[in-house]
């Protein structure tokens, strides 16, 4: 059984991709950003940085307004991603639990 990981916490242990110009064990949004528009462009999709940042925005959320993930957690709803991992509420604080395809890849045990 997986025990969960505050979401901040998972950030800062979790790999990424990086680009040439990171610096190593960190990734600001601005490069999140870059990378996952060069990943979608490597797979076909015509995707802009802007695009990809209001996607960002609007499921994370921003200062001003929360994102979708926020307003679920706030309804008491659990948000599911599939095998990369779930949040949730713990004692009224967001908390992430990783899925199986994200622990193995980290583990490197993907097949």
């Amino acid at each position: 059984m997986h025990r969960p990981v505050r979401a901040a916490t998972m950030a800062l242990r979790a790999p990424a991709l990086r680009l040439p110009t990171e610096q190593a064990g960190h990734m600001d949004k601005t490069q999140l950003i870059e990378a996952t528009t060069g990943r979608a462009a490597d797979d076909g999709d015509q995707l802009t940085t802007e695009s990809v940042g209001h996607t960002l925005d609007a499921l994370f959320g921003t200062v001003e307004h929360p994102g979708s993930i926020a307003e679920a957690l706030g309804r008491g709803e659990t948000v599911h991603l599939g095998s990369f991992g779930s949040f949730h509420l713990e004692g009224g604080t967001a908390a992430f639990r990783p899925g199986k395809a994200l622990t193995e890849f980290l583990q490197h045990t993907t097949r």
